[in-house]
Protein backbone atom coordinates (compact mmCIF):
# COMPACT_ATOMS: atom_id res chain seq x y z
CA UNK A 1 0.00 0.00 0.00
CA UNK A 2 0.69 3.44 -0.19
CA UNK A 3 1.02 5.94 2.63
CA UNK A 4 -0.29 8.88 1.03
CA UNK A 5 0.01 11.73 3.75
CA UNK A 6 3.35 10.58 4.74
CA UNK A 7 4.57 10.63 1.29
CA UNK A 8 2.85 13.88 0.82
CA UNK A 9 4.51 15.56 3.81
CA UNK A 10 7.82 13.71 3.46
CA UNK A 11 7.99 15.52 -0.35
CA UNK A 12 6.78 19.27 1.39
CA UNK A 13 9.58 19.00 4.24
CA UNK A 14 12.57 18.02 1.33
CA UNK A 15 11.13 21.26 -0.89
CA UNK A 16 11.26 23.11 1.90
CA UNK A 17 14.95 22.99 2.06
CA UNK A 18 14.54 25.68 -0.77
CA UNK A 19 13.21 28.15 1.81
CA UNK A 20 15.60 27.22 4.65
CA UNK A 21 18.24 27.76 2.94
CA UNK A 22 17.16 30.94 1.48
CA UNK A 23 16.55 32.20 4.78
CA UNK A 24 20.30 31.16 6.10
CA UNK A 25 21.27 33.33 2.95
CA UNK A 26 19.34 36.47 4.07
CA UNK A 27 19.72 35.95 8.18
CA UNK A 28 21.70 38.73 9.86
CA UNK A 29 25.17 39.06 9.87
CA UNK A 30 25.06 36.15 7.32
CA UNK A 31 28.14 35.81 5.25
CA UNK A 32 28.44 31.89 5.08
CA UNK A 33 26.99 31.14 1.12
CA UNK A 34 26.93 35.00 -0.31
CA UNK A 35 28.90 37.51 1.11
CA UNK A 36 27.22 41.30 0.69
CA UNK A 37 23.51 39.93 0.27
CA UNK A 38 22.07 41.77 3.03
CA UNK A 39 20.29 40.22 5.93
CA UNK A 40 16.93 40.81 7.97
CA UNK A 41 16.07 38.83 11.38
CA UNK A 42 12.91 37.96 10.17
CA UNK A 43 14.73 35.45 7.90
CA UNK A 44 16.58 34.23 11.25
CA UNK A 45 13.39 33.65 12.79
CA UNK A 46 11.85 32.21 10.04
CA UNK A 47 15.23 29.69 9.57
CA UNK A 48 14.95 28.70 13.30
CA UNK A 49 11.32 28.07 13.13
CA UNK A 50 11.87 25.54 10.28
CA UNK A 51 14.89 24.15 11.86
CA UNK A 52 13.49 23.24 15.04
CA UNK A 53 10.83 20.30 13.20
CA UNK A 54 11.71 19.67 9.50
CA UNK A 55 14.84 17.33 9.78
CA UNK A 56 13.24 15.73 12.81
CA UNK A 57 10.20 14.69 11.20
CA UNK A 58 11.57 14.30 7.71
CA UNK A 59 13.80 11.16 9.90
CA UNK A 60 10.54 10.50 12.27
CA UNK A 61 9.02 9.80 8.46
CA UNK A 62 12.00 7.97 7.18
CA UNK A 63 12.32 5.19 10.14
CA UNK A 64 8.17 4.23 9.29
CA UNK A 65 9.22 4.01 5.44
CA UNK A 66 12.40 1.66 6.83
CA UNK A 67 10.61 -0.89 8.42
CA UNK A 68 7.63 -0.76 5.77
CA UNK A 69 10.24 -1.61 3.28
CA UNK A 70 12.47 -3.73 4.99
CA UNK A 71 9.01 -6.17 5.74
CA UNK A 72 7.86 -5.86 2.04
CA UNK A 73 11.18 -6.80 0.56
CA UNK A 74 13.32 -8.89 2.96
CA UNK A 75 16.60 -7.64 4.30
CA UNK A 76 18.94 -8.00 1.41
CA UNK A 77 16.67 -6.29 -1.33
CA UNK A 78 15.76 -3.55 1.02
CA UNK A 79 19.41 -2.79 1.80
CA UNK A 80 20.12 -3.31 -2.21
CA UNK A 81 17.07 -0.60 -2.94
CA UNK A 82 18.52 1.65 -0.21
CA UNK A 83 21.55 2.06 -1.19
CA UNK A 84 21.17 2.45 -4.97
CA UNK A 85 18.05 4.86 -4.22
CA UNK A 86 19.93 6.97 -1.75
CA UNK A 87 23.40 6.40 -2.33
CA UNK A 88 23.78 6.97 -5.87
CA UNK A 89 22.04 10.56 -5.91
CA UNK A 90 24.34 11.49 -2.97
CA UNK A 91 27.65 10.51 -5.09
CA UNK A 92 26.32 12.19 -8.48
CA UNK A 93 25.61 14.95 -6.45
CA UNK A 94 28.77 15.48 -4.79
CA UNK A 95 31.24 14.91 -7.41
CA UNK A 96 28.62 17.10 -10.04
CA UNK A 97 26.79 19.88 -8.89
CA UNK A 98 28.63 20.45 -4.85
CA UNK A 99 31.68 21.25 -6.45
CA UNK A 100 30.35 24.32 -8.32
CA UNK A 101 28.10 25.32 -5.36
CA UNK A 102 31.46 24.92 -2.85
CA UNK A 103 33.37 27.06 -5.24
CA UNK A 104 30.95 29.69 -5.31
CA UNK A 105 30.78 30.08 -2.06
CA UNK A 106 33.09 32.06 0.80
CA UNK A 107 34.45 34.40 -2.61
CA UNK A 108 36.15 31.23 -3.58
CA UNK A 109 35.67 31.91 -6.95
CA UNK A 110 37.66 34.87 -6.92
CA UNK A 111 40.83 33.59 -5.17
CA UNK A 112 41.82 30.22 -7.17
CA UNK A 113 40.47 28.58 -10.38
CA UNK A 114 37.48 25.94 -9.97
CA UNK A 115 40.21 23.27 -10.88
CA UNK A 116 42.42 24.24 -8.62
CA UNK A 117 40.04 24.28 -5.90
CA UNK A 118 38.14 20.92 -6.66
CA UNK A 119 41.46 19.30 -6.90
CA UNK A 120 43.24 19.98 -3.73
CA UNK A 121 43.05 17.23 -1.57
CA UNK A 122 42.06 19.69 1.04
CA UNK A 123 38.62 19.97 -0.34
CA UNK A 124 37.70 16.37 0.26
CA UNK A 125 39.33 15.89 3.66
CA UNK A 126 37.36 19.08 4.76
CA UNK A 127 33.70 17.01 4.05
CA UNK A 128 32.35 20.26 2.46
CA UNK A 129 31.94 18.60 -0.56
CA UNK A 130 28.80 16.91 0.76
CA UNK A 131 27.46 19.97 1.96
CA UNK A 132 23.41 19.69 2.11
CA UNK A 133 23.52 15.81 1.73
CA UNK A 134 24.56 15.35 4.99
CA UNK A 135 21.51 13.70 5.76
CA UNK A 136 21.47 11.11 2.83
CA UNK A 137 24.72 9.99 4.54
CA UNK A 138 22.63 9.58 7.81
CA UNK A 139 19.99 7.20 6.00
CA UNK A 140 22.58 4.91 4.76
CA UNK A 141 24.39 4.66 8.10
CA UNK A 142 20.53 3.96 9.12
CA UNK A 143 19.50 1.80 6.94
CA UNK A 144 22.45 -0.02 7.17
CA UNK A 145 21.73 -0.18 10.80
CA UNK A 146 18.31 -1.64 10.78
CA UNK A 147 19.34 -4.47 8.33
CA UNK A 148 22.42 -5.81 10.74
CA UNK A 149 19.54 -5.08 13.27
CA UNK A 150 16.87 -7.38 11.50
CA UNK A 151 19.47 -10.11 10.96
CA UNK A 152 20.40 -10.12 14.67
CA UNK A 153 16.87 -10.10 16.00
CA UNK A 154 16.24 -13.19 14.56
CA UNK A 155 18.69 -14.92 16.26
CA UNK A 156 17.62 -16.98 19.37
CA UNK A 157 18.57 -14.97 22.27
CA UNK A 158 17.68 -11.57 20.64
CA UNK A 159 14.57 -13.10 19.17
CA UNK A 160 13.40 -13.57 22.90
CA UNK A 161 13.21 -9.51 23.70
CA UNK A 162 10.17 -9.23 20.71
CA UNK A 163 8.04 -10.65 23.75
CA UNK A 164 8.72 -8.24 26.48
CA UNK A 165 8.37 -4.93 23.18
CA UNK A 166 5.04 -6.48 22.85
CA UNK A 167 4.05 -6.48 26.14
CA UNK A 168 5.40 -3.02 27.35
CA UNK A 169 3.90 -1.51 24.15
CA UNK A 170 0.31 -3.16 25.29
CA UNK A 171 0.98 -1.80 28.85
CA UNK A 172 1.33 1.79 27.55
CA UNK A 173 -2.07 1.29 25.39
CA UNK A 174 -3.91 0.60 28.36
CA UNK A 175 -2.76 3.47 30.59
CA UNK A 176 -5.58 6.49 30.77
CA UNK A 177 -2.59 9.09 30.13
CA UNK A 178 -0.90 7.07 27.07
CA UNK A 179 -0.63 10.68 25.01
CA UNK A 180 0.37 12.63 27.72
CA UNK A 181 2.87 10.03 28.58
CA UNK A 182 4.18 9.83 24.79
CA UNK A 183 4.46 13.69 25.16
CA UNK A 184 6.87 13.78 28.39
CA UNK A 185 8.90 10.92 27.18
CA UNK A 186 10.26 11.38 23.52
CA UNK A 187 11.54 14.38 24.26
CA UNK A 188 14.05 12.53 27.54
CA UNK A 189 14.98 10.18 24.44
CA UNK A 190 16.83 13.35 22.56
CA UNK A 191 17.72 14.71 26.26
CA UNK A 192 19.69 11.00 26.76
CA UNK A 193 20.87 11.02 23.31
CA UNK A 194 22.48 14.15 23.95
CA UNK A 195 24.37 12.98 27.35
CA UNK A 196 25.89 10.20 25.37
CA UNK A 197 26.64 12.34 22.57
CA UNK A 198 28.89 14.41 25.52
CA UNK A 199 29.89 11.37 27.23
CA UNK A 200 31.89 10.40 24.15
CA UNK A 201 33.16 13.80 23.38
CA UNK A 202 31.49 13.90 20.45
CA UNK A 203 31.45 17.46 19.03
CA UNK A 204 30.47 19.02 15.58
CA UNK A 205 33.82 18.76 14.87
CA UNK A 206 34.12 14.77 14.78
CA UNK A 207 33.75 13.41 11.81
CA UNK A 208 33.09 9.49 10.55
CA UNK A 209 35.75 9.26 7.22
CA UNK A 210 35.44 12.78 6.93
CA UNK A 211 32.28 13.45 5.76
CA UNK A 212 29.68 11.98 8.68
CA UNK A 213 29.09 14.36 10.98
CA UNK A 214 28.62 11.88 14.32
CA UNK A 215 26.97 14.62 16.22
CA UNK A 216 23.93 14.73 13.79
CA UNK A 217 24.07 10.83 13.24
CA UNK A 218 23.12 10.13 16.71
CA UNK A 219 21.20 13.38 17.26
CA UNK A 220 18.83 12.21 14.43
CA UNK A 221 19.01 8.67 15.37
CA UNK A 222 15.60 8.92 17.90
CA UNK A 223 13.71 10.48 15.35
CA UNK A 224 14.64 7.58 12.96
CA UNK A 225 14.41 4.93 15.94
CA UNK A 226 10.63 6.22 16.57
CA UNK A 227 9.80 6.37 12.98
CA UNK A 228 10.13 2.48 12.89
CA UNK A 229 8.36 2.40 16.49
CA UNK A 230 5.32 3.95 14.61
CA UNK A 231 5.40 1.13 12.05
CA UNK A 232 5.55 -1.57 14.04
CA UNK A 233 2.85 -0.23 16.13
CA UNK A 234 0.01 1.98 14.57
CA UNK A 235 -1.77 3.29 17.83
CA UNK A 236 1.54 5.00 18.71
CA UNK A 237 1.40 7.02 14.81
CA UNK A 238 -2.24 7.74 15.79
CA UNK A 239 -1.41 9.03 19.26
CA UNK A 240 1.80 11.16 17.70
CA UNK A 241 -0.53 12.90 14.88
CA UNK A 242 -3.81 13.52 17.28
CA UNK A 243 -4.32 16.85 18.17
CA UNK A 244 -4.28 15.99 22.14
CA UNK A 245 -0.39 15.29 21.50
CA UNK A 246 0.86 18.80 19.87
CA UNK A 247 -2.06 20.91 21.42
CA UNK A 248 -1.12 19.62 24.42
CA UNK A 249 3.25 19.19 24.12
CA UNK A 250 2.51 23.41 22.44
CA UNK A 251 0.73 24.19 25.32
CA UNK A 252 3.25 22.95 27.89
CA UNK A 253 5.71 24.50 25.60
CA UNK A 254 4.60 28.00 25.95
CA UNK A 255 4.18 27.40 29.65
CA UNK A 256 7.62 26.84 30.21
CA UNK A 257 8.60 29.55 28.08
CA UNK A 258 6.66 32.26 30.04
CA UNK A 259 9.36 31.01 33.15
CA UNK A 260 12.15 32.74 34.14
CA UNK A 261 14.12 29.76 33.81
CA UNK A 262 17.32 31.50 32.49
CA UNK A 263 18.93 32.21 35.80
CA UNK A 264 17.72 29.54 37.47
CA UNK A 265 20.38 26.18 37.83
CA UNK A 266 17.60 24.04 35.96
CA UNK A 267 17.59 26.82 33.21
CA UNK A 268 19.42 24.62 30.71
CA UNK A 269 17.75 21.40 31.03
CA UNK A 270 14.11 23.50 30.62
CA UNK A 271 15.37 25.01 27.77
CA UNK A 272 16.84 21.93 26.53
CA UNK A 273 13.77 19.83 26.67
CA UNK A 274 11.22 22.57 25.59
CA UNK A 275 13.24 22.63 22.50
CA UNK A 276 12.67 18.88 22.04
CA UNK A 277 9.27 19.17 23.10
CA UNK A 278 8.66 21.40 21.16
CA UNK A 279 10.05 19.14 17.88
CA UNK A 280 8.31 16.20 18.42
CA UNK A 281 4.86 18.36 19.02
CA UNK A 282 5.34 20.25 15.95
CA UNK A 283 6.13 16.66 13.81
CA UNK A 284 3.24 15.31 15.33
CA UNK A 285 1.07 18.63 14.02
CA UNK A 286 2.27 17.95 10.60
CA UNK A 287 1.47 14.44 10.09
CA UNK A 288 -2.00 15.24 12.33
CA UNK A 289 -2.71 18.20 9.24
CA UNK A 290 -1.42 15.94 6.26
CA UNK A 291 -3.18 12.26 7.34
CA UNK A 292 -6.17 14.55 7.55
CA UNK A 293 -6.15 16.79 4.31
CA UNK A 294 -3.59 14.66 1.84
CA UNK A 295 -4.76 10.86 3.26
CA UNK A 296 -5.96 10.04 -0.30
CA UNK A 297 -4.59 9.50 -4.09
CA UNK A 298 -3.27 12.42 -6.31
CA UNK A 299 -1.27 12.79 -9.11
CA UNK A 300 0.30 15.75 -8.01
CA UNK A 301 2.28 14.60 -4.99
CA UNK A 302 2.70 11.20 -7.01
CA UNK A 303 4.50 13.38 -9.36
CA UNK A 304 6.16 15.77 -6.91
CA UNK A 305 7.26 12.81 -4.37
CA UNK A 306 10.00 12.24 -6.99
CA UNK A 307 10.60 15.96 -8.32
CA UNK A 308 10.82 16.88 -4.34
CA UNK A 309 14.10 14.56 -4.35
CA UNK A 310 15.23 16.65 -8.00
CA UNK A 311 14.74 20.02 -6.52
CA UNK A 312 16.31 19.43 -2.84
CA UNK A 313 19.42 17.92 -4.87
CA UNK A 314 20.16 20.89 -7.04
CA UNK A 315 18.38 23.84 -5.00
CA UNK A 316 21.62 25.04 -3.05
CA UNK A 317 23.71 25.80 -5.91
CA UNK A 318 20.80 27.69 -7.39
CA UNK A 319 20.51 29.54 -4.29
CA UNK A 320 24.01 30.64 -4.21
CA UNK A 321 23.99 31.97 -8.17
CA UNK A 322 20.79 33.72 -7.85
CA UNK A 323 21.83 35.06 -4.82
CA UNK A 324 25.48 36.34 -6.12
CA UNK A 325 23.35 37.46 -9.28
CA UNK A 326 21.05 39.83 -7.17
CA UNK A 327 23.31 40.91 -4.83
CA UNK A 328 24.43 43.91 -6.21
CA UNK A 329 20.96 44.73 -7.30
CA UNK A 330 18.60 47.70 -5.56
CA UNK A 331 16.01 45.49 -4.54
CA UNK A 332 15.68 45.43 -0.81
CA UNK A 333 15.88 41.80 0.99
CA UNK A 334 12.64 41.00 1.31
CA UNK A 335 12.44 41.08 -2.94
CA UNK A 336 15.44 39.19 -3.43
CA UNK A 337 14.25 36.18 -0.86
CA UNK A 338 11.11 36.04 -2.76
CA UNK A 339 12.79 35.84 -6.13
CA UNK A 340 15.64 33.76 -4.63
CA UNK A 341 12.60 31.21 -3.84
CA UNK A 342 10.51 31.65 -6.77
CA UNK A 343 13.25 30.75 -9.93
CA UNK A 344 14.69 28.37 -7.39
CA UNK A 345 11.75 26.15 -7.95
CA UNK A 346 11.13 27.39 -11.57
CA UNK A 347 14.66 25.70 -12.51
CA UNK A 348 14.68 22.62 -10.35
CA UNK A 349 11.50 21.85 -11.17
CA UNK A 350 12.03 22.33 -15.24
CA UNK A 351 15.51 20.34 -14.49
CA UNK A 352 13.63 17.53 -12.88
CA UNK A 353 10.73 17.45 -15.77
CA UNK A 354 12.77 18.16 -19.01
CA UNK A 355 16.18 16.33 -17.94
CA UNK A 356 15.87 13.88 -15.16
CA UNK A 357 12.14 12.49 -15.86
CA UNK A 358 13.51 11.90 -19.79
CA UNK A 359 16.66 10.83 -19.51
CA UNK A 360 17.56 7.36 -17.97
CA UNK A 361 21.18 8.37 -16.90
CA UNK A 362 19.42 11.43 -15.20
CA UNK A 363 17.35 9.38 -13.68
CA UNK A 364 19.29 6.74 -12.50
CA UNK A 365 22.17 9.07 -10.98
CA UNK A 366 19.37 11.90 -9.23
CA UNK A 367 16.39 9.88 -8.53
CA UNK A 368 18.19 6.53 -8.02
CA UNK A 369 15.69 5.06 -10.18
CA UNK A 370 16.10 2.55 -13.10
CA UNK A 371 14.21 2.89 -16.42
CA UNK A 372 11.48 1.01 -15.03
CA UNK A 373 10.91 3.01 -12.58
CA UNK A 374 11.08 5.76 -14.49
CA UNK A 375 7.68 4.79 -16.88
CA UNK A 376 5.94 3.61 -13.82
CA UNK A 377 6.66 6.90 -12.12
CA UNK A 378 5.41 9.01 -15.00
CA UNK A 379 1.73 7.56 -14.10
CA UNK A 380 -0.07 7.36 -10.82
CA UNK A 381 -0.17 3.74 -9.71
CA UNK A 382 -2.26 3.47 -6.52
CA UNK A 383 -0.45 0.46 -4.99
CA UNK A 384 3.47 1.93 -5.15
CA UNK A 385 4.95 2.17 -2.06
CA UNK A 386 6.26 5.02 -1.15
CA UNK A 387 9.62 4.88 -0.27
CA UNK A 388 11.70 6.74 2.56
Amino acid sequence: MRVYYMDALRSVLMALGVVYHTSTLYSVGQVWRVPGAGGHGVFDGLAAFLHSFRMPAFFLISGYFCLLTLRKYGDGRFLRLRWVRVGVPLLATAVLVNPWMNYLSWDTYLQRGFFDYVLDPAYLAEGTWIGHLWFLNNLLVYFTLAFVAAKLLRLGPLARLRSPAARALALWRRLPANVVLLALLLPLTNMVMLRVIWRFDITDDAYLGHFIMLSELCGYLPYFLVGMLLRYDETLLAALGGWRFWCAGLAMAALVAALPVEAAWYGTYVNEYLGFLLAWSLSGLCLGLFRRLFNRPSPFFLYFSDASYTIYLFHQLLVVVFGLLLAGLPLNVFAKFALVVVLTFALTAAIHHFLVLRRVAMRFLFNGKTDAGANKAARPVESTPAAG
